[in-house]
C-alpha cells in the first residue's frame, strides 16, 4: 500500500542534514513525494527528489533523512547524479527503488538552444525498505538518447509489470507519457516504450503563447495509476494550464 502527496513549504530541507528524530510532517520540505505503507515493518517510509528517506509510525513524526540510494559511478549516472520523484514499490520478496537520474555531465542533444542532459527513469533494488538500494542487471531501462522521467509502477491484469513514464518535452515539444513491460524481477526492460498519449491530447492542458493565443501544452509529469472502485484502470498526471 502507498500514499503520495506534496509538501510545498518548510524548515528541513533533504541536503546536508543529520538524521533527526521525531521532526514533525509539516517542517519537512521536500519536492515529488511518496510514501509506502509497508505492512511487513508497519512503518510509513517516505522519499522523493534528492533521493533521501524518512521513516514514521504515525505520519506525524518522522526520523531523517536517511541515506539509501547507492548507485554505480561507472554508469552512464555518473558520480553524482540527481535523483528526482524517487518511488518505493514492495513487489514480492524485494523493495524497488523507481527514479529519475540525471547526468548533467553529459549532453545527448541541443534542442531550439536547451541543452538536454543525460535522464532516464531506472529502478534499484533492496531486500529491505530501508535500503540501501543498488543497480540490477540491466545497465539501461530506456534509449540513452532519449530524455525520461518519473517512471512509476504498474502490474496489470495479467500480472504482467509495467515502467509507466514520461518522454520529456524540452526533446520533443509534445511531451508524452509511455509504458514499457519489465522483466518478472524488474531487472530490466522487455521491448521498446509503447505511446499511451501525448500532452496535446489532453482537452485541459493549455498554454498562452506570446501573441495571446492559447494552444495545447506540451508538458508531461508525473504519472501514477490506480484502480477505480467499478474496476477501471485511472491515471493523475501533471501539466498546467495557462488562459
Amino acid at each position: 500500500m502507498f500514499l503520495f502527496f506534496l509538501f510545498s513549504t518548510g524548515l528541513f530541507a533533504q541536503s546536508n542534514l543529520k538524521v533527526q528524530t521525531a521532526i514533525p510532517i509539516d517542517s519537512i520540505r521536500l519536492s515529488d513525494p511518496f510514501i509506502l505503507a509497508d505492512k511487513n515493518t508497519q512503518t510509513y517510509y517516505m522519499t522523493g527528489t534528492g533521493g533521501k528517506l524518512w521513516k514514521s509510525k504515525d505520519l506525524k513524526l518522522w526520523d531523517g533523512p536517511f541515506t539509501v540510494v547507492e548507485t554505480d559511478p561507472d554508469s552512464w549516472m555518473g558520480k553524482r547524479p540527481m535523483i528526482w520523484a524517487a518511488e518505493i514499490h514492495q513487489f514480492k520478496d524485494k523493495y524497488y527503488y523507481f527514479a529519475t537520474f540525471t547526468n548533467r555531465e553529459v549532453i545527448i542533444d541541443t534542442v531550439k538552444g536547451n541543452k538536454i542532459e543525460r535522464r532516464a527513469s531506472h529502478i534499484l533494488v533492496s531486500d529491505s525498505p530501508e535500503g540501501p538500494y543498488k543497480p540490477m542487471e540491466d545497465k539501461t531501462y530506456l534509449p540513452a538518447d532519449k530524455p525520461t522521467l518519473d517512471g512509476t509502477f504498474w502490474i496489470d491484469k495479467d500480472n504482467k509489470p509495467y515502467m509507466v513514464y514520461c518522454y520529456e518535452w524540452l526533446q520533443n515539444w509534445d511531451g508524452t507519457i509511455e509504458k514499457i513491460q519489465l522483466k518478472p524481477d524488474l531487472s530490466g526492460s522487455i521491448g521498446e516504450g509503447e505511446l499511451l498519449f501525448k500532452a496535446s491530447d489532453s482537452p485541459w492542458s493549455k498554454e498562452r503563447t506570446e501573441d495571446g493565443k492559447i494552444k495545447p501544452n506540451k508538458v508531461t509529469d508525473g504519472p501514477f495509476l490506480f484502480e477505480t472502485q467499478t474496476g477501471k484502470l485511472g491515471m493523475i498526471w501533471t501539466s498546467w494550464v495557462f488562459g
